[in-house]
């Protein structure tokens, strides 16, 4: 018997498997795995790492009866919160071992790790996106860098140290790498569960990036107006801008090497600490294509202009 506890992290794929886990239930269940979150229709389980944290006793009192009423009947259970890679596993443990794990039962920690360029400028996007923040994609990098972004051996080194008796089992979030070249096969084979792979996936992409060109007008919202860039950014989805112009790539090759070249020292230490492998666990960056925006810099410019001076 075994709780599968994946943690993230974020901005590799957590979202459409938590989709697949999630749509797919029923047939979890049936081969004798609970997904558990915090309702029967919530895809994840972010909701309840947040009243975890939260540290109401009575939230987190209801939260574990939620998820206890759910696992009854099954042999294994699975939680996915891409937030548990943020959040303190020492408190995490408390809760744990006092409403869910039953005696006897492994504990399976999954980890998925994108090469840090990749990581940064994925996540940078996504918080332009909802308007989370207003920083340039350099200003945001440098600031994420500085607070230990990239750094993931020591997110998993506070694991380690918290549940010492669990598996920590950490991939590479990088598609040559993974089993089928596909994130959810890869995640089923992790959880034992791969006769299950034939089941109906999501056919659109869960979690979809638009385009350098939208990108390239929100940075100008953001940094030349008080508009609300997430309203912008929906606006903009209705008009299907995402998936017209340029690609998708907003770091230069310079600054994908500078950043890869940044993290070489830890990312030796990941590859021998949790992968237990003396090569480089991510394959260095090559040069994107498509990574021109379709914009000149005097069309920049004068967009920039012109939003500043609008009311």
């Amino acid at each position: 018997m075994t709780v599968y506890l994946h943690i993230g992290s974020h901005k590799t794929g957590t979202t459409s498997i938590q989709v697949f886990l999630s749509e797919n239930r029923k047939a979890f269940m049936e081969a004798g795995l609970a997904y558990l979150t915090y309702g029967p229709k919530a895809p994840a389980a972010n909701m309840l790492i947040n009243k975890i944290a939260s540290q109401d006793p009575n939230m987190v009192k209801k939260a574990w009866r939620v998820l206890a009423k759910q696992r009854e009947n099954a042999e294994h259970c699975l939680i996915s919160a891409e937030n548990l890679f943020a959040t303190s596993p020492n408190m995490l443990k408390t809760a744990l071992h006092a409403e869910l794990v039953r005696p006897g039962e492994d504990v399976k920690i999954i980890c998925y790790l994108r090469r840090q360029d990749e990581y940064l400028e994925s996540l940078f996007l996504q918080r332009l996106r909802n308007g989370r923040t207003r920083q340039s994609l350099e200003k945001f990098i440098q600031s994420r860098i500085s607070l230990g972004r990239g750094r993931y051996t020591k997110t998993l080194d506070l694991w380690k140290t918290a549940f010492p008796e669990a598996e920590i089992l950490v991939r590479v979030y990088q598609r040559n790498k993974l089993i089928g070249q596909d994130a959810i096969e890869d995640f089923l084979h992790l959880i034992g569960m791969e006769k299950l792979k034939a089941l109906q996936a999501t056919p659109q992409e869960a979690n979809p990036r638009a385009n350098r060109d939208l990108y390239d007008l929100l940075q100008l919202v953001a940094q030349n107006t008080k508009y609300d860039v997430a309203k912008v950014n929906a606006q903009l989805v209705k008009a299907d801008l995402p998936h017209t112009g340029a690609g998708r790539n907003l770091l230069s090759d310079e600054q994908r090497k500078e950043i890869f070249n940044h993290f070489k020292d830890e990312n030796i230490k990941l590859a021998e600490n949790y992968l237990n492998q003396d090569t480089p666990p991510f394959d260095p960056p090559h040069s994107p294509a498509n990574n021109h925006s379709s914009f000149s810099c005097e069309q920049l410019e004068l967009i920039g202009k012109l939003l500043s001076a609008l009311p």
